[in-house]
């Protein structure tokens, strides 16, 4: 019996490495508020790494909403294959509830792509942008 309960337990706690964190640490994340001149970065995809760099995120108001520029920047010496999504966050750090679908993208080396983000609402003040291999999103 105490063997079954063991067994039991560490199935579960496998169950739970296998559960929503797992998968979103096959993606980088950046986030930032309205105000703030520091992205957080999470750099959390082994295959992307730190390959494709967020650089230069500005944020404005624009008619109540919040627009961020950015740039993506490819840091390296080959071709790279990515996806990208941005998710909106109101005062609280409620997510705002709009489909965000990923952004198939592929950079040449050194390339950078320029993004403008337009916050779905006025409610929203903090973006979060992911990225993420195409070998990782299945």
């Amino acid at each position: 019996m105490k063997k079954t309960t063991i067994g039991l337990a560490l199935l579960s706690v496998l169950g739970a490495c296998q559960g929503p964190n797992m998968l979103q640490r096959s993606q980088n994340t950046y986030r930032a508020s309205e105000g703030s001149y520091e992205v957080e970065t999470d750099l959390g995809s082994s295959l992307l790494g730190n390959g494709v760099e967020l650089k230069n995120a500005k944020s404005h108001r624009e008619e109540g909403r919040l627009f961020v520029d950015l740039d993506l920047v490819n840091g390296r010496s080959h071709r790279t294959h990515f996806e990208w999504r941005v998710e909106w966050f109101d005062n609280f750090g409620e997510p705002v509830k709009i489909n965000t679908p990923w952004r198939p993208t592929v950079l040449e080396r050194s390339a950078t792509k320029h993004l403008v983000l337009v916050a779905p609402t006025e409610a929203c003040n903090t973006w979060q942008l992911a990225t993420r291999s195409r070998n990782e999103s299945n």
